[in-house]
């Protein structure tokens, strides 16, 4: 059974207990490895929950909270009231880095920096947002790179530096009545020699096939500061023939001297090389085998034997495929009981994501 609890925002740093919503007609709930988490409820029309459920006042769904940013009546001969919204980590998409930043650590400890200095501990204490903070920090095993970046959007910066580099965040409740996040990085655990999802385990329902390299990129030409023969540039990945896909990057606003900030010759370059791998993260080839997971099937137990982030066994005698791949999504649907929708490896793009890539 799903725990929805609603609170009232106060003021900029306080909430207070609302209400327990017990009754809707459906919950969706997505959550998501490299990026913020959403949901959306669908519930009867009343007095009650339109004040409940205003925007800018926090909901609890289970163990993580979320801020709502959308409420609508579709229609009012319908009675019904529909409320989005999105975990705290997505209130990122309200702070930019403010600053010309430029660092060479690892991807994990870059992160965490960027939501320190902008998020969680700014110089300016305006820009705080009194609802995050950080777990200690962890070392997830990568080398470092360098990364610069000028007045980007922190949540995007965040969630690219996640995507490229494999490893994903956790949003961690510190106390249920006290709307909050820390904000965790990890690596979820490889699980393929143990967990399987087929349906001759009878622990996927439905399936669905997915493959596509229409958005394909594997050799990337990254040109930063300079002009004409000038120029520098950078090429990553390899292909040839039919199998080299290319995309240019124009790197131009990365800069070896900026502020009080003078990178080396191999740090830009190495500056250059993150942003195309960035990039390239961004066009990948789709192989997917979504369906219906069994949450009653005795084989694995959702959330104990694994969970987001977990790199697990995905097997399909029908379309004769048998792969490892990383949960990179879950969808969570509350309506007559639990269904479990899991994506395994990456999606295809969204418009949204397209027009991001702007």
């Amino acid at each position: 059974m799903v725990e929805l609890e609603v609170f009232k925002k106060l003021n900029d740093k306080d909430y207070e207990q609302l209400a327990v919503i017990d009754q809707f007609k459906s919950l969706v709930v997505n959550r998501r490895y490299y990026s913020a988490n959403d949901f959306e409820l669908k519930l009867a029309l009343s007095m009650d929950n339109l004040d409940y459920l205003k925007v800018g006042n926090a909901v609890r769904i289970n163990d993580t909270f979320y801020y709502i940013n959308f409420s609508q009546v579709p229609e009012l001969e319908t009675g019904e009231l529909v409320v989005k919204g999105v975990s705290f980590f997505g209130l990122l998409n309200n702070r930019i880095i403010w600053e010309n930043y430029s660092r060479q650590a690892r991807p994990e400890v870059i992160a965490r920096d960027l939501l320190n200095r902008h998020v969680v501990n700014p110089s300016n204490s305006s820009r705080k947002l009194h609802q995050l903070s950080l777990a200690p920090e962890v070392d997830l095993g990568g080398s470092s790179v360098q990364f610069q970046n000028s007045y980007g959007i922190v949540r995007e910066q965040v969630e690219k530096l996640c995507e490229t580099h494999d490893f994903g965040f956790k949003e961690l409740m510190t106390d249920p009545y006290v709307p909050s996040a820390r904000i965790e990085f990890y690596k979820g655990e490889d699980l393929s020699n143990s967990v399987e999802f087929t349906t001759d385990a009878e622990n996927v329902i439905s399936e669905s096939y997915e493959r596509s390299d229409f958005d394909e990129r594997n050799v990337a030409l990254v040109a930063g500061e300079g002009e004409g023969a000038e120029r520098e540039l950078v090429t990553l990945g390899n292909g040839s023939g039919l199998d080299r896909k290319e995309l240019y990057v124009d790197a131009r606003d990365l800069q070896s001297e900026n502020d009080d900030v003078v990178m080396t010759t191999a740090e830009y370059r190495q500056a250059l090389t993150e942003r195309g791998q960035s990039k390239l993260a961004e066009h990948q080839p789709i192989l997917i085998l979504d369906g219906d997971i069994n949450v009653h099937n005795q084989l694995y137990e959702y959330g104990v034997d694994y969970d987001l982030g977990d790199i697990v066994r995905r097997s399909s005698p029908t379309f004769k495929l048998f792969y490892n791949a990383r949960i990179t999504e879950i969808q969570e649907i509350y309506e007559d009981g639990l269904h479990i929708i899991p994506t395994f490896g990456k999606r295809s793009p969204t418009l949204i994501d397209l027009l991001k890539r702007k």
